[in-house]
C-alpha cells in the first residue's frame, strides 16, 4: 500500500503505518488506542482538545529585568527603570572635567563661565588677559605702527614728445637735448648733441631742486650710449651746482661723479669727489664704448661707491660731499676739438634717498 494523506492535513502518512492498524482491524485485534493514558475501545468518540498530547515545553527564559524572574507567559511592561543605570562617569569637555562635576544619566547642570577652565589669552602689551575680563584698548595697546622711513625717489625714462618740466637744460655753442619722437628702439629716449665748435656742450640737471644729500643712503643711476669712444667728455652723477663738463667739477662744487675724458684714443672713467674744498678722483678705469653702460653711485654717511654695469668698481672714502649738502642728478656732455658732433643716448634716471 502507498503513502496515503492525513485528511486532516493533508501531510503524508507512511504506508506502513495504515497497514499496521488495517491488519488489527482485520484481525479484531487490539482496536483499544491509548490517548492522554486513556484506553478507548472501538467505535468510541473522542473529542480531541490540545490537552489531549503531551505538553510541549518552551525553554525556560533565564536572565533578569531589575531583579525580576520572568516565566513562560509572564508579561511585564517596561519603563526606563526596567533597565540598570548607565553611568557617564567623568563628561569631558575640551579635554578635561567641566568643573570637576561628575554627571550621570539623566542629570541636568546649568553651565555658566565658572563651569569651564580659565581661557588664557595670552598678552596685549604684557597685560594677561583672563575669561571674561574686559580690557579698554587704547592706540597704546599695540605696537606703533607708525611708519619708519620714507623715501624719496625721481625716477623719468624720458617717454612723451618733450622734457618734464621737472628738468632744467644748459646749452652752449649749438648744443641741444631732445626727446627721440621717431618711435622704433629710440623712442623713450633723451638725445644729446654738441655742434661741431669746441666746447660745444649740452647738459641736464634740476636747477635750484637739490634733494640728495649723505645723511641716509642715496641712489643715482643712469643708462647711457655714447655715439663714439674718442674726442668726447661727459660727466654723470649728483653735483650741488651746473658746471661745464670740460673739465672735473671744481673742488668747492660738492660731487659725486664718473667722469669719461676720451681725446684721440679710447677714453677713460675717473670717479671724482668733491668735499667742498677738495676734489680728487680715483685711478683710471677702462671705459665701455659702442654699447649701453649703467652708471650707478651711492652714498651715505661713511663712503661713496661707484658701479659700472652692476660691478662695484670703486669706493670713496675721502673727500666726500658735505653730508648736509643737497646734491641733484646731473648729466653733461662736451666735445674738446672742432671735428664732428658727439652724442649721448640716455635711457633713463633714476635717484632715490631713505629718509628718517
Amino acid at each position: 500500500m502507498t503513502d496515503l494523506p492525513d485528511e486532516s492535513s493533508g501531510n503524508l502518512i507512511r504506508s506502513s503505518r495504515w497497514n499496521s492498524l488495517l491488519d488489527k482491524i482485520e484481525d479484531a485485534e487490539d482496536t483499544d488506542v491509548r490517548i492522554r493514558g486513556r484506553y478507548s475501545s472501538w467505535g468510541t468518540t473522542i473529542v480531541l482538545t490540545h490537552a489531549s498530547f503531551a505538553t510541549i515545553y518552551t525553554p525556560a527564559f533565564t536572565g533578569t529585568l531589575r531583579g525580576r524572574t520572568l516565566s513562560v507567559g509572564t508579561t511585564v511592561a517596561l519603563t526606563k527603570a526596567s533597565f540598570q543605570d548607565a553611568a557617564i562617569g567623568t563628561l569631558t569637555v575640551q579635554g578635561g572635567t567641566a568643573r570637576a562635576r561628575i554627571f550621570s544619566a539623566g542629570t541636568v547642570v546649568g553651565l555658566t563661565s565658572g563651569s569651564f577652565g580659565t581661557l588664557v589669552q595670552g598678552n596685549v602689551r604684557g597685560r594677561i588677559i583672563t575669561a571674561g575680563t574686559f580690557v579698554g584698548l587704547t592706540t597704546g595697546s599695540f605696537l606703533s605702527l607708525a611708519a619708519r622711513t620714507s623715501r624719496f625717489e625721481l625716477f623719468d625714462e624720458f617717454w612723451g614728445s618733450s622734457l618734464d618740466t621737472k628738468w632744467s637744460t644748459t646749452l652752449t655753442d649749438g648744443g641741444t637735448i631732445s626727446v627721440n619722437t621717431g618711435g622704433g628702439n629710440g623712442n623713450g629716449q633723451l638725445l644729446f648733441a654738441t655742434s661741431t665748435t669746441s666746447g660745444s656742450d649740452a647738459r641736464l640737471h634740476t636747477g635750484s631742486v637739490r634733494t640728495i644729500n649723505r645723511t641716509s643712503l642715496a641712489v643715482f643711476e643712469a643708462r647711457i650710449f655714447p655715439n663714439v669712444a674718442t674726442q668726447i667728455r661727459y660727466n654723470v652723477g649728483l653735483v650741488e651746482s651746473d658746471h661745464d663738463p670740460t673739465g672735473a667739477p671744481a673742488g668747492t662744487n660738492d660731487h659725486a661723479v664718473f667722469r669719461v675724458v676720451a681725446g684721440a684714443s679710447a677714453a677713460s672713467t675717473l670717479c671724482s669727489t668733491s668735499d667742498n674744498t677738495t676734489q680728487s678722483a680715483s685711478n683710471a678705469i677702462n671705459n665701455i664704448s659702442g654699447d649701453w653702460v649703467k652708471y650707478r653711485i651711492e652714498l651715505d654717511a661713511a663712503e661713496v661707491r661707484f658701479y659700472i654695469n652692476g660691478i662695484l668698481r670703486v669706493t670713496k672714502v675721502t673727500n666726500l660731499p658735505d653730508a648736509s649738502t643737497n646734491l641733484m642728478p646731473f648729466i653733461g656732455l662736451d666735445v674738446p676739438l672742432s671735428t664732428t658732433t658727439r652724442q649721448l643716448n640716455v635711457d633713463y634716471i633714476y635717484v632715490s634717498q631713505v629718509r628718517n
